[in-house]
């Protein structure tokens, strides 16, 4: 193949690939949509927006809310607002108790909380209070510096970083380093943009799933404008190519026809083997017949000699009978010459025909 066509087949692999890409983009996108519009419709409805920090008899929809927003719900678990113990509790603490739930390492709250073999904990080092503030979500390999700096210091995980903004007013954001550990909270309203690996940024949950649709939309576009590139180079090779590419598929054809005729003749050949062979196999059956047919004549031939020979001699007789009989004697004789001529002439034959 010349380096045009490897050239025209390297084009549409790779249009193939982009096509391919640009599919399964197009699923993640729609899905990205579809989380952040669900989401936004759930921030709507604030259920514990009714009470205040010292509020009692929470209803059993905020009691869900504080429960899912300490990070569990999918243990063995679930919260009763209606139980006596609950209804003596305030907002406040029904946090705390929540927060102890997704915190603490002990069997019985972890399976109750998270259910078996999950590793996804909350690892923030104080509840959040401030229930009603929106969702703080963190993105690896981005930052968050807002429009001025809140304050800053060291803390263990991400999710620390995450509670302390969420529980300092006026933060609207915040930038946590695994490496140095340090915790930058931040004010005001700006874009997330990349950082360095080690880097998380902290924003409200519905900021981050919009950098995420954002970012896949991104992607989609570049891999569009690469097909349409592409599109048009495989369309200029075609065009281009087109009459070399007629010549190569009529010498396919032509190979084909060769291929066939080819084949015709291997068939031919094997059809006249296997005549030869089996053949060759009768052959070797008759002559192995002519030879026991002639080993079974042998035998009946001697077995006539011999038979003529034992009844030719007399019984034990005086020696005058034998002088009278002389006669028997000389037929005795005959039979044995009788038998050797009969021998002969099957040894003759033998030669002759080439039996064996």
């Amino acid at each position: 193949m010349s380096p045009k066509n490897n050239q025209g087949s390297s084009t549409a692999l790779n249009l193939e690939s982009s096509n391919t890409e640009y599919k399964n983009l197009l699923i993640e996108y729609k899905q990205a949509v579809s989380n952040y519009v669900n989401y936004l419709k759930q921030e709507i409805v604030q259920p514990c927006a009714a009470y205040n920090a010292n509020s009692k008899g929470i209803s059993q929809d905020c009691y869900n809310d504080i429960w899912k927003k300490a990070g569990c719900g999918t243990g063995t678990t679930r919260p009763d607002a209606n139980n006596s113990w609950a209804k003596s509790q305030t907002l406040n603490g029904l946090i705390q108790d929540s927060w102890y739930w997704a915190t603490w390492t002990d069997a019985q709250r972890r399976n109750g909380c998270y259910g078996k073999n999950n590793k996804n904990y909350n690892t923030s080092s104080a509840p959040n209070f401030n229930i009603n503030a929106s969702q703080m979500n963190s993105l690896k390999g981005t930052a968050f510096w807002g429009t001025s700096a809140l304050s800053q210091s060291k803390v263990s995980t991400v999710g620390q970083c995450q509670a302390l903004c969420s529980n300092t007013p006026g933060c609207s954001g915040a930038t946590y380093n695994q490496t140095t550990t340090l915790c930058s909270l931040r004010k005001g309203d700006a874009n997330i943009v990349a950082g360095s690996p080690t880097d998380y940024s902290i924003v409200p949950k519905a900021k981050s799933l919009l950098k995420i649709v954002q970012g896949i939309n991104e992607k989609l576009t570049q891999v569009n404008e690469k097909i349409q590139k592409l599109s048009q180079t495989a369309e200029k090779e075609f065009n281009k190519d087109s009459g070399q590419r007629s010549t190569y598929n009529t010498n396919l054809i032509n190979q084909y026809k060769n291929l066939v005729g080819e084949r015709t003749k291997i068939q031919r050949m094997l059809n006249e083997y296997q005549t030869l062979d089996e053949q060759q196999i009768e052959g070797s059956i008759h002559i192995t017949q002519n030879y026991y047919s002639f080993i079974l004549l042998m035998i009946i031939v001697l077995l006539v000699i011999f038979l003529l020979y034992k009844f030719s001699i007399p019984s034990a007789q005086s020696s005058t009978t034998f002088i009278q009989n002389g006669g028997q004697l000389g037929t005795s004789a005959y039979y044995m010459v009788f038998g050797i001529f009969l021998l002969i002439l099957l040894l003759t034959c033998y030669n002759k025909y080439k039996l064996l």
